[in-house]
């Protein structure tokens, strides 16, 4: 309770404070905004960390206006999020990056969901989410970096922070370049820790649709070609018919501890023109072109780029024990050792 307390307080000292300069580690981040959607309690911003709190059922009962006259109070959604006004677009290469620190009381364990079993969440989900991309049709959400106390912090089921890491605060990035197609590639780090990868793939769509991820299998590809950015905490209700589902709820909202949830972020920044291969990967990649010419593997002029016959010669050229499925901007140096044998 003494922590609900303090967060509430803070919230009421941010609404009350009279007019004035405010300092720049006050405001929110250039180019962000508070969400509509949002609940009762707004993000609070001191000292250049922005705290989100959520309580169970706090809801906006804003109309959607999209014609199908919900709002989330009706579907059981609780928020505190902000977004970014500029949308990236299909082309960009982006890099988002934010500091993230989670209560170490967190308790939200989500919940058993059979539909993760062919995405590798092995029976489990989460209903909440912290960070997400969003194309423009309803319910598109391309990514999202998902929260509870039993997988920790998580991007497609791969784990970013551990629950017992809880209270410590780590550093979040996505490079990626939106695309439709082939030249699309996505990195996400955490700490500087790889967590997950894609080379030579479109990214414009949900990789892992099922119902609990607000994707219709029956519809799953939705082809989005802007890209909104939203921070916070955006708990999920379960729908008007939420009698029908199972799940810890209370009516169509989420159940989690009345004493609410918190996180902190802190760093945010969204950057244009985003590299996955820097000089250093690139001097990698020319060194393995030419162990692969000298084996007799011809690439070409080494020229630091993978592309389509560097990949292929890199999964063919000798038959090695321990060779990694594909080549990417994250195994360069052990291909480079085991051809090195």
């Amino acid at each position: 309770m003494a922590r609900i307390l303090s967060v509430l307080a803070a919230v009421i000292a941010a609404s009350l404070a009279g007019p004035g300069i405010s300092r720049a580690s006050d405001q929110l981040p250039a180019g962000f905004a508070a969400s509509d959607l949002n609940g009762s309690i707004p993000p609070v911003v001191a000292d250049g960390e922005i705290t989100f709190h959520i309580m169970p059922k706090d809801c906006s009962d804003t109309d959607y206006g999209n014609g199908s006259g919900e709002s989330d109070c009706l579907n059981g959604n609780t928020k505190n999020v902000i977004q970014r006004h500029e949308q990236a677009r299909l082309g960009d290469a982006v890099e988002y990056r934010f500091d993230i620190w989670v209560d170490p009381a967190f308790s939200y364990r989500g919940y058993t969901q059979g539909e993760t079993y062919p995405f590798g969440g092995k029976g489990h989900d989460t209903r909440l989410r912290v960070a997400s991309w969003e194309g423009e049709a309803r319910k598109n959400f391309v990514n999202m970096l998902k929260l509870d106390a039993l997988n920790g912090l998580t991007f497609q089921f791969l784990q970013c922070q551990a629950p017992e890491d809880f209270g410590k605060w780590v550093s979040f990035s996505m490079k990626v370049r939106w695309a439709n197609d082939a030249r699309g590639w996505k990195l996400v780090t955490c700490d500087g820790r790889a967590v997950f990868v894609s080379e030579g793939a479109a990214t414009n769509e949900q990789p892992h649709c099922y119902y609990g991820n607000e994707c219709d299998p029956e519809k799953p590809i939705k082809y989005a070609s802007r890209f909104l950015f939203i921070l916070g905490l955006a708990m999920n209700g379960w729908g008007q018919n939420w009698q029908e589902l199972s799940g810890p709820t209370i009516g169509p909202f989420t159940a989690f501890s009345e004493d609410g949830l918190t996180i902190k972020m802190r760093n945010i920044s969204v950057v244009s023109g985003a590299e996955l291969y820097g000089e250093a990967q690139k001097a990698q990649v020319r060194q393995l072109q030419e162990l692969l010419n000298g084996l007799g593997c011809d690439v070409g002029t080494p020229d630091g780029v993978v592309g389509k016959r560097t990949r292929e010669a890199a999964l063919t050229c000798r038959d090695i024990e321990g060779l990694p499925e594909a080549l990417n901007v994250t195994n360069v140096q052990a291909f480079i050792d085991l051809y090195s044998i």
